[in-house]
């Protein structure tokens, strides 16, 4: 089986996300209806999605579609760390939002 240079691509997003998250691919899987063969052929690159594939695995790890697809969030944010923090980020509640920001500003200003 042949990989496509985006399967590659998309599927090592997802991979890289998935792993950060600290997710097994079991449990990914599940969380996006799909298999976890089907999800090893996508993280390895052999195999591409339909939409509602995409949706789904955005959904799961709370990241955009833009995100998977392109790398980079639809404000054109191309960064891929900044991309997985903001996401991680949007998907806390506000009040954990507003404690994060707090620890941020206080590590940056110890750092600087």
């Amino acid at each position: 089986m042949e990989k496509k240079s985006l399967n590659i691509e998309v599927g090592r997003r997802i991979r890289e996300i998935r792993e950060y998250q600290h997710f097994t691919r079991e449990q990914l899987s599940e969380k996006a209806n799909i298999s976890i063969q089907f999800l090893s052929d996508i993280e390895n690159g052999y195999k591409s999605m339909t939409a509602l594939t995409i949706i789904n695995l955005a959904k799961a790890l709370n990241i955009s579609t833009d995100y998977i697809l392109l790398g980079k969030s639809s404000s054109g944010n191309s960064n891929e760390r900044d991309e997985i923090i903001f996401n991680l980020l949007a998907a806390l509640p506000e009040e954990k939002k507003q404690s994060i920001e707090e620890l941020i500003r206080l590590f940056i200003k110890n750092i600087s």
